[in-house]
């Protein structure tokens, strides 16, 4: 896996093949191992202040909480936060978001799994309770569409969040929107194609997130 980095004013965070990393200024040559495990990771976020992970490995399949704020040294505590559904679970992006008045804190979370529809893959929300993670409901990638999604971002400017997704098609994969109304019927109608990446690679979950409740789709 390629490092690839997330800002947040003048820190910079990347994945790489050892774990999440820090690293001191853009176009540095290395970087400060967070932490001894995860080596399989995948994604990074900003939330609220706090920097989380996806990661693949045993016993952090999900979004985990990496250290206290935005830490910057070796030696951090990585927490599962939010465990991946399912059987044989495959997170990759994910969002998080206060959205409930109710529940101090991060309540809400989106995250895109890459296995098919039919075995549990798609955008999956969570919900926080104050106490344990639960997951509330799966989206899908699009009417008749079977796969995944990797890439994720969103958008809470309106009445209803705006999904930003990637598909995980080997080729020709897809940009998607998806309007989250809720469970229920509507949901399904919701998945849209913006474009269709045609080249010879497919996207893996290159959608950039910001710590703010509102995202656009590129690193900030």
């Amino acid at each position: 896996m390629m490092p690839r980095a997330t800002t947040s004013a003048v820190l910079f965070f990347a994945l790489s093949l050892v774990g999440f990393g820090y690293v001191a200024s853009l176009g540095a040559s290395t970087a400060t191992q967070l932490a001894a495990s995860p080596s399989t990771t995948r994604t990074l976020g900003i939330h609220a202040g706090q920097l989380f992970g996806g990661s693949g490995s045993a016993s952090f399949i999900g979004v985990n909480q990496i250290g206290t704020g935005l830490p910057a040294t070796s030696g951090q505590t990585v927490t599962l936060s939010i465990p991946g559904g399912g059987t044989s679970p495959s997170p990759y992006g994910f969002f998080l978001a206060d959205r409930n008045p109710g529940v101090a804190g991060l309540d809400t979370a989106w995250v895109a799994d890459d296995r098919s529809i039919v075995n549990g893959g798609g955008i999956q929300k969570y919900l926080f309770d104050g106490t344990s993670w639960t997951l509330s409901y799966t989206l899908g990638t699009g009417v008749a569409s079977t796969v995944g999604a990797r890439g994720l971002t969103l958008d809470l400017s309106g009445a209803n969040p705006i999904i930003y997704a990637t598909t995980t098609e080997s080729s020709a994969n897809r940009l998607i929107t998806i309007v989250d109304a809720g469970a229920g019927w509507s949901r399904i109608f919701a998945a849209a194609r913006i474009r269709s990446d045609s080249s010879r690679h497919s996207s893996r979950g290159g959608i950039g997130q910001q710590s703010a409740g509102r995202a656009a789709a590129g690193n900030r």
